[in-house]
C-alpha cells in the first residue's frame, strides 16, 4: 500500500503515523537545545570528580583553607541560624564582618550554599560551580547573539574547562568574577535586543544583579575587569545597532544611561555596607601608605612589586597540562574577526581581550607606575598587574566560538585557509621560534591534527560542525585529566599564583574537606570557653604568620581562620581587609615583620597577651613556650596551654590616661612603661571626673551571642570599664538600660562610663548600613518591577485598542 506523504513534513498523512516521527523530531531538537549545556555541566564535574564524588578539598591556592571557607562558612551558619553577621567575634579580636568586601555577604551563591549544606560540602561545590557558571555563561551569551549550538558549545566548554584544569578555578576570587562577568554580558545582550521596555527592565535588572554579584565575589580587580567587559561590550554593539539602523543614536544611548543609572541602586545591599567600612581599614588606607606604614613600624619593608608579566605569556594557553584552551579554540579565536554576521561581537571580545593583555604586561605597569602614580585608583592596579591574565580566557573563548560560526559562513577554502594563518602563527610557529618551553605537547601536536581533520569536514560537510566541541571537549578532558596524575602534598600553604605562560595544572586533591571542618581535641576543648588564643611556635611562625602550615599534621595549630569553623576566639587573622587601628597595634607590639595582609603575634610576651585578651597558648606539646602556662588538651604534636594569670575580658578603671586620637593610641600602648592590669588609654577627649573611693573593683563577663555582651559591674567610685574586644563605631552600650558612649581604649578596644556601684553594662553591635542597604534595593528593585508591569500593561492596552472595530 502506497501512502500519502506531508509535502512540507515528509511524514505519513494516514493511520495516525504521524505521532512518532513528531516525536523523534521533538526529541532530537531537544537533546540539540541541551547538549552544550550538559556537556558544560558534565565534563566539570568529571575532571573535578575527587572533590564532586571523593569529598577532597584542595590547599593547592593558599586562600581556599584560609580565607574563603572560613568567611563563607561562619556566614553560611549565621545566617542557617537565622542571624544576619554584622560582626565576626572569632578573628582579630573581633571584626566588622558584612562590611568586608571578602565576607560574601549578599553573595547569592555562597549564602546559599553555605547555609544549607555542611561547609566541607559547601566549599568543594563552590568550587566546582565557578566553571559551569562561567561556562553556561558564555554559551548563553553566544546563543543570544545568534550563533549556532556548536559555536556557541564551543566557547561554553572551553571556558569551563580551561578553569576547571587549570590554577584558573582554584584562584576563586578570579573564577568567581570570570563566571559573573559571563553570566553579565549574557544578561546584556539579552537587555540590547528586547524591543519592549518591560522586557529592557527586566533584562537590565539581571545585569545589575549580576554586576552586583561581581562586586560581592572580588570587589576590587575582578569588579574593574568585569566592568571593562561591560562597557566595551556594550559600546561595540550599540555602534553597530546604529550603523545597521537597528536604532537610534538617542536610543542607544537611551539604553545605556538607563542601564548606568541601575548599576548602583539595585545592588544598594551589596555596596553600603562595604563602602561604610572601608575607610576605616587598611584597604581604605591604600597599598602604598600601607607600606610606608609598614615599614615605619617594623623597621623593614615587605612591599612586594608586581609590575606585570612577560609579553609572550598567552603563549602559555597553547601548554598542557594547565591552562590548555585547545589548538583549535586557539586557532579559531584568531579567525574570528572573519566573521560577517558577529563581526562586531568579535570586535568587542577582541578589543576586551586587547585591553586585558596590554594592562597585564609588566612594560605598561612600569609606564603607569612612571607617568600615573598618585591618580586615585591607580597603585590598586599596580598592586599586581598580572591578576589581569586569570581574565584572558573569557574573550578567548568567545572568540573561539565566533571563529568557529566564521569558519561555518565563510565562501571558499581559500578564505578558510587564510583564516587560520593567525593562529598557526602565533600559537604553532611563534612558541617555537623564540624558546618557549613545553611549547609542542603531545596533547598540543595531537589537537592540532585533529583539528585540520575536524575542520576539513566541516568545512565540506556543515552538520559536522558538533565534532569541534566534541574534540575542543576530548582535549580538554585529557589535559585536565593529566594534570591530576599527581597529587598536590605540597605542606606549605600552595600557590597564590603562576608563573609567566600557562597557569600550573590542577593537581589531585589530597584535603579531606570533612575531617578539616570537624572539631579536633583542641576546639572541642575550647568550644564555649571565654578568653581568647595564640598559636606559638618559634620553628613555624614568619612573615606570612603560620600561613604556610595547612596541612593535617598542623592543624592543631587552629591558624588559617578555624577560629571561624568552630566559634573559637583568635587574637589573630588573615585578610587584606582589616580595621586600621587593629593592624598598626599588633604591629607596634612586636618588631617581626609580617606582610600586610597577617596579622598574629610571632614574640608574644606575658604583657602583650594581657593586653589583647588572651588566656590560651597552642604550642609544641611538652615545651610551654612561657611561664605560667598549664597543659590542658593534647592534639597531635600540639598542645594547648591555660594561662594560669590570665587578665580578665573585662576589668573596671578608676583611673586613666587620655590622649587625642587614634594615632596615639598604638604608640602608648606599646611603650614599654604600659602595664595593661594597671594602665589605661582612652581616646577621645577628656573622659568624665571621677571620684576617688575605696574597696575592690570586680567585672564579670559573658558572651550573649555574636554581636552582644553583657558586663556586670562593681565599683567603689566612677571608672571606665574596659572591654577587651576590639572598638568599633557601631557599638553601643547601656548602662543599666541608660545610652552611655563606647570609647577606643588601649589602641583598639572598648571603655565605657559607669558610675560607682552595681550596674549591668550591655554592648550590642548594630551595623545600620546593612539594613539601609537591604532597604535600598528592595525599593529600588518595587519601582523597577511596578514599571515594568504598568509598562506592559499599557501595552496590552494599546494593542488591545488597536484590535478594535471601528
Amino acid at each position: 500500500m502506497i501512502t500519502q506523504r506531508d509535502p512540507v513534513e515528509g511524514t505519513p498523512a494516514s493511520g495516525g503515523g504521524t505521532e512518532r516521527p513528531t516525536f523523534l523530531r521533538r526529541s532530537a531538537a531537544v537533546i540539540a537545545a541541551i547538549a552544550g549545556p550538559v556537556a558544560i555541566v558534565v565534563s566539570v564535574l568529571a575532571v573535578y570528580h575527587d572533590m564532586v564524588f571523593g569529598g577532597f578539598v584542595t590547599n593547592q591556592h593558599g586562600d581556599i583553607l584560609s580565607l574563603v571557607l572560613p568567611q563563607y562558612c561562619f556566614l553560611g551558619k549565621s545566617l542557617a541560624a537565622g542571624h544576619v553577621p554584622a560582626w565576626n567575634p572569632f578573628m582579630l579580636s573581633g571584626v566588622r564582618f558584612a562590611g568586608d568586601p571578602q565576607s560574601g555577604w549578599m553573595y547569592l551563591p555562597a549564602m546559599f550554599l553555605f547555609s544549607v549544606l555542611s561547609c566541607g560540602a559547601a566549599i568543594r561545590w563552590y568550587i566546582v560551580l565557578q566553571p559551569i557558571l562561567a561556562g553556561l555563561g558564555v554559551y548563553a551569551l553566544l546563543r543570544s547573539e545568534r550563533l549556532e549550538r556548536p559555536a556557541a558549545s564551543l566557547g561554553g566548554i572551553a571556558l569551563a574547562l580551561v578553569m576547571a584544569a587549570s590554577f584558573i578555578g582554584l584562584s576563586l576570587a578570579a573564577s568567581s568574577s570570570i563566571a559573573w562577568t559571563a553570566l553579565m554580558l549574557a544578561a546584556t545582550s539579552r537587555f540590547l535586543r528586547a524591543e519592549t521596555w518591560p522586557g529592557r527592565i527586566g533584562w537590565g535588572v539581571a545585569t545589575a544583579a549580576a554586576w552586583g554579584q561581581l562586586a560581592g565575589a572580588y570587589m576590587s580587580t575582578g569588579l574593574a575587569v568585569g566592568t571593562a567587559g561591560l562597557l566595551v561590550f556594550l559600546v561595540v554593539r550599540s555602534v553597530a545597532d546604529v550603523r545597521s539602523r537597528r536604532r537610534s543614536p538617542l536610543q542607544a544611548v537611551g539604553r545605556a544611561a538607563f542601564l548606568g543609572a541601575i548599576l548602583v541602586p539595585v545592588n544598594l545591599a551589596v555596596f553600603a555596607p562595604r563602602l561604610a567600612y572601608s575607610p576605616h581599614t587598611t584597604l581604605g588606607l591604600g597599598y602604598n601608605r600601607l607600606a610606608s606604614l609598614g615599614a615605619h613600624l617594623q623597621g623593614v619593608s615587605l612591599t612586594e612589586a608586581h609590575r606585570g608579566s612577560q609579553a609572550g605569556w598567552p603563549l602559555g594557553l597553547a601548554n598542557s597540562p594547565g591552562s590548555y584552551l585547545g589548538a583549535t579554540t586557539l586557532v579559531l579565536a584568531l579567525a574570528a574577526l572573519w566573521s560577517r554576521r558577529h563581526r562586531a561581537l568579535a570586535v568587542a571580545f577582541s578589543v576586551y581581550g586587547l585591553l586585558l593583555y596590554v594592562f597585564s604586561l609588566q612594560a605598561t605597569g612600569n609606564w603607569v607606575s612612571s607617568h600615573l602614580h598618585g591618580l586615585p585608583l591607580v597603585e590598586f592596579y599596580l598592586h599586581d598587574p598580572g591578576r589581569l591574565r586569570y581574565g584572558f580566557v573569557l574573550p578567548m573563548a568567545v572568540l573561539g566560538g565566533i571563529g568557529l560560526s566564521a569558519w561555518l559562513e565563510a565562501a571558499s577554502w581559500r578564505q578558510r585557509a587564510l583564516m587560520l594563518v593567525p593562529g598557526v602563527v602565533v600559537f604553532a610557529v611563534l612558541p617555537g621560534a623564540i624558546g618557549v618551553p613545553n611549547a609542542y605537547s603531545t596533547l598540543f601536536v595531537a589537537g592540532g591534527v585533529a583539528a585540520v581533520v575536524v575542520l576539513a569536514c566541516v568545512g565540506a560537510i556543515r552538520r559536522a560542525a558538533v565534532l569541534v566541541p566534541v574534540l575542543v571537549l576530548a582535549e580538554l578532558l585529557a589535559g585536565g585529566f593529566a594534570g591530576q596524575a599527581t597529587a598536590f602534598e605540597d605542606n606549605g600553604l600552595g600557590r597564590f599564583a603562576s608563573p609567566d605562560g600557562t597557569f600550573f595544572p590542577y593537581q589531585r586533591p589530597t584535603i579531606d574537606a570533612g575531617a578539616y571542618t570537624r572539631h579536633d581535641a583542641i576546639a572541642a576543648y575550647l568550644a564555649g570557653r571565654q578568653g581568647r588564643y595564640l598559636a606559638d611556635d618559634p620553628r613555624l611562625g614568619n612573615r606570612t604568620g603560620y600561613l604556610k602550615w595547612q596541612r593535617p599534621e598542623f592543624w592543631g595549630l587552629e591558624q588559617n581562620g578555624r577560629s571561624m569553623l568552630f566559634g573559637l576566639a583568635d587574637v589573630g587573622g588573615y585578610n587584606s581587609v582589616e580595621p586600621l587601628r587593629y593592624w598598626e597595634l599588633i604591629r607596634r607590639l612586636q618588631r617581626a615583620p609580617l606582610v600586610y595582609n597577617v596579622t598574629t603575634l610571632l614574640e608574644p610576651t606575658g604583657r602583650t597577651m594581657d593586653l589583647l585578651g588572651v588566656r590560651w597558648v597552642i604550642a609544641s606539646a611538652g615545651a610551654a613556650p612561657l611561664s605560667g602556662l598549664q597543659p590542658v588538651v593534647r592534639e597531635g604534636q600540639w598542645e594547648l596551654y591555660r594561662r594560669t594569670h590570665a587578665a580578665p575580658p573585662a576589668e573596671l578603671f578608676t583611673t586613666w590616661r587620655a590622649v587625642p586620637n587614634m594615632s596615639a593610641a598604638p604608640g602608648a600602648v606599646a611603650a614599654p612603661s604600659f602595664d595593661p592590669a594597671r594602665s589605661l588609654v582612652v581616646e577621645g577627649g577628656r573622659p568624665p571626673a571621677v571620684a576617688q573611693g575605696g574597696g575592690p573593683a570586680a567585672a564579670r563577663y559573658e558572651s550573649a551571642g555574636p554581636q552582644e555582651s553583657r558586663v556586670s559591674v562593681k565599683g567603689p567610685a566612677a571608672g571606665l570599664l574596659l572591654v577587651r574586644n576590639q572598638w568599633d563605631e557601631n557599638w553601643k552600650a547601656a548602662v543599666d538600660g541608660r545610652p552611655a558612649p563606647v570609647l577606643p581604649a588601649d589602641g583598639a578596644f572598648q571603655a565605657v562610663p559607669v558610675p560607682a556601684g552595681r550596674h549591668v553594662v550591655v554592648l550590642t553591635y548594630d551595623d545600620p548600613t546593612v539594613g539601609w542597604g537591604l532597604i535600598g534595593s528592595a525599593v529600588v528593585l518595587a519601582l523597577l518591577g511596578l514599571a515594568a508591569l504598568l509598562l506592559r500593561r499599557r501595552a496590552a492596552g494599546t494593542a488591545e485598542g488597536t484590535r478594535a472595530p471601528a
